[in-house]
């Protein structure tokens, strides 16, 4: 997920890194959290 963007502006590309950055985090978080829902809904199936 990169984004290869020729601007001349700071500010966007300061926006742009900054929006990447934070739907990175985003994603992760997401996908700690779906790892650990199927880690429990698991264990629940298995008790």
């Amino acid at each position: 997920m990169r984004f290869s963007l020729e601007i001349n502006s700071p500010k966007i590309t300061k926006f742009f890194k900054l929006s990447t950055g934070s739907i990175r985090s985003f994603y992760e978080q997401g996908k700690g959290q779906r790892e650990a829902y199927l880690a429990f809904n698991v264990r629940s199936k298995v008790i």
